[in-house]
């Protein structure tokens, strides 16, 4: 009875079980945060289409390249949708910034874990 909780715990199953469940979670938020993205992106072109021509008329596969996905970050961490004086855009814009922060950290997150198992 010498042994803690911890000593009992098994690591190792507790990562085969974990590691499926992270990455189903990951896969969602991709495709939740691929929506937001998509909705952000069209209200933009809908509602502010001089700013979004400005962004380099950004979407979600056709017209996606790294200085459009730049400019639209850019547009984003620096709150210049503040500017066009839009209640909703500015909801949806300070959203997505979250959420894509948020993603990120996640991210990085399953990638420590994923080297750390590697080392043990």
């Amino acid at each position: 009875m010498g042994k803690g909780w911890h000593m009992m715990f098994n690591y190792g199953m507790a990562i085969k079980f974990i590691y499926p469940i992270l990455f189903i979670m990951f896969v969602i938020f991709a495709i939740v945060g691929l929506l937001l993205n998509y909705k952000f992106l069209g209200y933009l072109r809908e509602k502010h289409i001089e700013k979004w021509k400005e962004l380099g008329k950004p979407t979600l596969f056709i017209n996606n390249s790294v200085q459009n996905n730049i400019k639209t970050l850019r547009f984003l961490k620096n709150r210049e949708y503040l500017d066009l004086n839009d209640n909703l855009l500015n909801q949806k814009a300070k959203f997505l910034w979250n959420y894509n922060c948020l993603y990120l950290g996640f991210f990085v997150t399953l990638i420590a874990l994923f080297f750390i198992k590697l080392i043990k």
